[in-house]
């Protein structure tokens, strides 16, 4: 349910958006590099005063984090049910990302880009070895390419390097994410 939200109210979003630089340039079409959710979720567009897509945004944001949030707490009794300081280091790392992700509309971007961002590698990548460990190999490879698209992500965002892939690579990452989401619940609906 709270990825389907998600989906409705980012296109919701990113139509909103589109719509609204139209309105600044009438020669702007709608473009594959449209929808950064980082632009979507800021007060203002450049040369006008409000961003109107932004409460649209806000909700696509906060329903993807809070259906993680309990697809997170459903996947640790899961892959191991005997809970010991290593459910409690990946478990952690991902409510502590997750929350902080949560927090984006309210400012500080970079910073806590990098936090969440370095925090849900490692989570990810602890998830994976518990998914390897527990033999469940459709959803330990899509978390394995979404692993690899959210440090792609994060790194080219941090070294300030080809920044205008950024929107391509972000929606490259929200699939892989679509996709070990989707899997992940498959494995905790058993």
């Amino acid at each position: 349910m709270a990825l389907a939200v998600f989906i409705v109210f980012y296109l919701i979003s990113i139509l909103i958006h589109v719509h609204s630089l139209a309105l600044l340039s009438p020669n702007n079409t709608i473009s594959i590099w449209d929808g950064y959710l980082c632009d979507l979720i800021e007060p203002s567009i450049p040369g006008l005063y409000r961003n109107t897509a932004r409460p649209f945004a806000v909700v696509a944001l906060w329903s993807i984090c809070f259906g993680l949030l309990f697809l997170w707490r459903k996947l640790i009794t899961v892959l191991r049910p005997n809970f010991g300081w290593y459910q409690i280091i990946w478990h952690g790392l991902g409510l502590f990302s997750i929350f902080l992700m949560l927090l984006l509309p309210f400012g500080n971007h970079d910073r806590i880009i990098f936090f969440s961002g370095m925090s849900g590698i490692f989570s990810v990548l602890f998830v994976c070895l518990d998914l390897a460990k527990n033999r469940c190999y459709e959803q330990l490879w899509a978390g394995i390419l979404f692993l690899i698209a959210l440090t792609s992500n994060n790194l080219l965002y941090l070294l300030d390097f080809w920044v205008d892939l950024l929107p391509m690579i972000q929606k490259f990452t929200l699939l892989s994410f679509v996709v070990w989401y989707l899997l992940l619940d498959k494995l905790t609906a058993k």
